[in-house]
């Protein structure tokens, strides 16, 4: 019952590392929250782009880019499942700079109904009209835990959690005990260490 789109953000995945025309060095170096926050919006225009309303990018260059592409016949003009979109239900799922990204664009978006930030949900921005229910899902520890040598604070990720739900939307934080930030990925790598309950 659900239409996935997953994208990759500038400089992660099969995304470019630099821009087109005179965005070549805009976003770069890729890792930025600004580069997940815009390509989250970018990616919703896609996903409810149609015949009728093809996909335009927001900034010239990408614009240009994707007229070449599509007249090139490497890109389409407009989502091809666009028909399975049912465009008044629509979620944001994001992890690490993407919980950052969903946390900013899901409150200020009138397209987005709910979010799940995955480590870790964000504060409403600043005057957000639209809040959404929201889930945050946390851990612990940060990257590289050092061990605590009393209990963690239950309550100290889950101020973004209570402001939206003060704001009469439904919320919540889960926090992963003993996890990291890595919980929420698969990486085969010890370097990027995790636990069981993560993924579990």
């Amino acid at each position: 019952g659900y239409v996935v789109l997953t994208w990759d953000a500038q400089g992660q995945g099969r995304s470019d590392t630099f821009g087109h025309g005179e965005d070549q060095m805009r976003g770069v170096p890729s890792q930025q929250a600004p580069n997940f926050i815009e390509g989250t919006s970018d990616a919703l225009d896609f996903l409810l782009s149609t015949p009728s309303s093809p996909y335009k990018p927001p900034r010239p260059a990408g614009a240009e880019r994707q007229a070449d592409r599509v007249a090139a016949g490497r890109a389409e003009p407009f989502n091809p499942l666009h028909d399975l979109i049912d465009p008044h239900r629509g979620g944001l799922v994001g992890q690490s700079l993407g919980g950052t990204a969903v946390s900013q664009v899901g409150p200020t978006d009138p397209r987005v109904d709910a979010i799940v930030a995955l480590d870790n949900l964000l504060p409403l921005p600043e005057n957000a009209p639209h809040p959404v229910p929201a889930l945050g899902m946390s851990a612990d520890y940060g990257l590289t835990p050092t061990p605590y040598t009393s209990d963690p604070d239950r309550s100290s990720k889950s101020d973004a959690a209570s402001q939206i739900a003060a704001a009469g939307v439904p919320s919540g934080e889960l926090v992963i005990r003993g996890g990291t930030h890595y919980e929420f990925s698969f990486i085969p790598n010890p370097g990027f260490g995790g636990t069981l309950r993560g993924e579990d």
